[in-house]
């Protein structure tokens, strides 16, 4: 079942238009993220694999059109450009 989520997920990431489709999208819960275990992960967010109630987000982040991290990343002001995004992992990111 859990492949079957990340799966989807990961076609709904790659048919949207931009990541705003994603954001806009409440069943994602679309978050930002800052640290974690010490590593620091600003520009990164998340979104739910399957449900809020299940451990696993998938990590993402916003690429420019050269496939590059935006610095910063203000996702307010790029998500209506953004196509591309990187798959960092997918992980218990509260753990």
């Amino acid at each position: 079942m859990m492949a079957i989520s990340l799966l989807s997920r990961i076609n709904a990431i790659t048919s949207a238009d931009t990541i705003k489709d994603i954001i806009n999208q409440r069943v994602f819960r679309f978050h930002n993220l800052h640290h974690k275990n010490k590593r620091n992960l600003e520009g990164y967010f998340a979104i739910d694999v399957k449900t809020i109630r299940e451990p696993w987000r998938l990590i993402i982040q916003p690429l420019n059109e050269m496939e590059e991290p935006y610095d910063p990343c203000n996702i307010d002001e790029i998500a209506s450009s953004v196509r591309t995004v990187g798959i960092k992992e997918v992980s218990k990111h509260y753990e």
